[in-house]
């Protein structure tokens, strides 16, 4: 089961990700990524329930890596929250990747209209980079580093 599963869930990953990087502004190609992601998402939420989160020492760090890409591009909140809530302990174990949980927290804290806390999320806007709103940028840093994320703004200035 285990091999079985860590095959699916980096195929999945994988074709969600070739459809991205082939993609045209086509209104068909985006609703090709939209009915992959979403068609990935609801088969992760079936083994998730069934199984918990992807340990890395179970499925391996590529699984793992699979499983937050399927959900990351999921666009389901609930989904994410209920991902962030199991990666969140394991995070501390060295079950689940730091940098991983980090930016969906973001990810998952921008979809709701709230502040990222690590500096994950950004825009292009007038052919530039443009962070999106971060919580309490001053101790944007140290939270990076916490979850093994570069420091940001001193590379800004």
């Amino acid at each position: 089961m285990t091999q079985q599963l860590q095959h699916e869930l980096i195929t999945r990953a994988e074709k969600s990700r070739r459809l991205r990087e082939s993609i045209s502004q086509s209104y068909q190609r985006w609703k090709d990524i939209l009915a992959v992601e979403q068609d990935n998402a609801l088969w992760l939420k079936r083994i998730v329930r069934e199984n918990g989160w992807i340990r890395q020492s179970v499925h391996g760090t590529e699984a793992a890596k699979a499983a937050w890409k399927i959900v990351y591009h999921s666009g389901d909140h609930v989904f994410m929250r209920q991902c962030l809530r199991m990666m969140e302990p394991m995070v501390q174990t060295g079950e689940a990747c730091q940098k991983d949980y980090a930016f969906l927290m973001d990810r998952f804290l921008i979809n709701q209209g709230r502040k990222q806390l690590y500096g994950t999320q950004s825009k292009k806007q007038d052919g530039q980079i443009v962070l999106l709103p971060i919580k309490d940028q001053h101790q944007l840093d140290e939270r990076r580093q916490t979850v093994g994320l570069d420091p940001l703004l001193a590379i800004a200035e």
